[in-house]
């Protein structure tokens, strides 16, 4: 990827991933770029994205893990 771009980009359908890098202070800081496109119903096309800073992707994985894992026992309940 280019210097202003991702380090790495990843994707599964309407869902895409992206890692990415600067400087604050003199230190390398990376984050994550969560996003989801999707049609509205004008059939447009949207976008919805969020950004984790890397200290918070473990607990935000942990607690993804949790609420996916909530909606499978209410959908097998």
């Amino acid at each position: 990827m280019s210097e202003n771009g991702p380090l790495a980009s990843y994707k599964d359908g309407k869902v895409d991933i992206s890692v990415w890098k600067k400087q604050i202070k003199e230190k390398d800081c990376f984050s994550l770029k969560l996003r989801k496109s999707f049609k509205d119903k004008n059939d447009q096309w949207q976008e919805q994205s969020l950004n984790i800073f890397d200290r918070d992707i473990g607990t935000t994985i942990c607690l993804l893990s949790e609420g996916y894992r909530f909606i499978l026992e209410q959908k097998n309940a």
